[in-house]
């Protein structure tokens, strides 16, 4: 747990910072909105609301756009593309790391052939393509940086080229590093619209990864039916076909565990542009990204068996450490544990139940501790003959007197629902416990799924 919580620790003390490396000029461009501070008129801040709001429709639109890509070329090159757009900025670049860690296939946008390109353009693209250092630095950490750059100009003096770079993050893996340049003219990219782009390549990394995955299961297989080619003379036909038909079992399996991975990450921009108060929509953009983190983690685990079932503890345990990392920090006392034996389900059962803790785990962090770093809140599990239940349980200050379940539903209680419902089959309840509050989910199991781990406390 010591190694875990260590990690876990570093990576919510990186998570938020944006830093600059040296610039040789005061401004920065405009990015989906002024960077100014200081007191701000009513009028000025309803306008402002507009805009972020306007940028996270567009972000919606671009996922939607890079979710309906299959190949990883037309991926990389949709990233690219929305971030420019989204940005509203002269180019952008991508870069995916070789074996050693180095920057090394590049992408740009705009992709159109150069001749037809704007001349600053062109020349810009042609001036970030040689700033390998940059892409680099960028690569290696977790955080934004901001910078700029002069472009010399043949006809007179050189321009400043404003710069943002963005890593794109899947789990502990950095997938590629993303710069964005504009003419610096005394703007700066504005705190929300970092925040929006870090939505964007949040969900990108997740789309480029399984993209990815994808192109080396099909490689995969290409090379098990060679081998298979090679001795088909030597192995009976029946045995060919029993492999054949394992490995497109294999890939139809993970093709569908990614598609819902896209599908639910999608879900959770639509459930977010549903909240229509303006003044949290940049946290709702931020708590889109934590949930997009934690599909992420999921994945990744499931990414790595071939298992059609898997127990749900710990996917739970990893969408909570990326998404809520306060209740794990606690080494000696954690303010999250799990009780009871593990549930073993389907893989994408599982992953909808872990999902679906971790959003009550967060509302529990959140409203019935009210985020103090003191109670406990425990995630209890029975199995029963034909019906499991999770309980999830805080000691903190409880439902309010009044509570409707029907009018009272924050986000994180309608995702749960709808994930324990749709997905599952089951239902979502809450209700005043002696010291707090409970939150239980209740799903029927199929003869063939009636199957516990003997656990103890974890």
């Amino acid at each position: 747990m010591g190694n875990e919580a260590k990690v876990i620790r570093e990576m919510h003390n990186n998570s938020t910072e944006v830093t600059s490396l040296p610039s040789s000029s005061a401004g920065s461009p405009p990015l989906l909105g002024e960077g100014g501070r200081g007191e701000v008129e009513p009028g000025v801040r309803a306008e402002a609301g507009r805009e972020v709001e306007g940028s996270w429709e567009r972000l919606h639109q671009a996922t939607l756009r890079i979710a309906a890509e299959r190949d990883l070329p037309s991926v990389l090159s949709q990233t690219a593309e929305q971030a420019r757009a989204l940005a509203g900025v002269h180019c952008a670049l991508l870069a995916l790391p070789d074996d050693n860690g180095k920057p090394a296939h590049l992408i740009a946008a705009p992709s159109s052939p150069e001749a037809e390109l704007d001349e600053i353009v062109r020349d810009a693209i042609g001036l970030l393509r040689q700033q390998l250092d940059l892409f680099d630095a960028v690569l290696h950490r977790r955080k934004p940086l901001r910078t700029s750059i002069p472009l010399p100009r043949p006809d007179g003096p050189s321009l400043i080229m404003a710069l943002l770079g963005l890593p794109l993050c899947a789990g502990e893996e950095i997938i590629a590093a993303l710069i964005l340049a504009d003419k610096a003219e005394g703007s700066a990219f504005s705190q929300a619209g970092v925040a929006v782009l870090k939505g964007l390549a949040d969900f990108a990394a997740v789309a480029i990864q399984t993209a990815r995955r994808t192109e080396q299961l099909a490689l995969t297989n290409a090379h098990l039916l060679e081998r298979i080619r090679q001795h088909e003379n030597a192995l009976a036909q029946q045995v060919v076909e029993a492999q054949q038909a394992a490995q497109s079992a294999l890939l139809q399996e993970m093709g569908h565990r990614i598609r819902n991975s896209l599908q639910m990450a999608v879900g959770f921009l639509s459930y977010a542009l549903m909240q229509h108060d303006a003044d949290s929509l940049e946290d709702n953009v931020r708590r889109a990204i934590d949930r997009i983190k934690g599909l992420a983690a999921v994945q990744e685990v499931l990414a790595g068996t071939t298992a059609e079932r898997v127990g749900f503890h710990e996917l739970a345990r990893r969408a909570v450490a990326v998404a809520m990392p306060e209740v794990l920090l606690g080494e000696s006392n954690p303010l999250l544990s799990f009780e009871g034996p593990d549930v073993i389900l389907p893989a994408e059962q599982a992953k909808s139940l872990a999902l679906a803790v971790n959003e009550l785990v967060i509302n529990a962090f959140r409203h019935g501790l009210a985020e103090r770093h003191q109670g406990h809140i425990r995630v209890l599990t029975e199995a029963g003959k034909g019906q499991a239940r999770v309980i999830v349980r805080d000691d903190g200050r409880g439902l309010p007197q009044d509570f409707n379940p029907r009018r009272d539903r924050g986000l994180g209680i309608t995702i749960a629902r709808g994930l324990v419902e749709r997905s599952l089959g089951g239902s979502l309840s809450l209700s005043r416990s002696e010291h707090g509050t409970d939150a239980v989910i209740r799903i029927p199991l199929e003869e063939e799924q009636d199957e516990i781990t003997t656990g103890a406390h974890r």
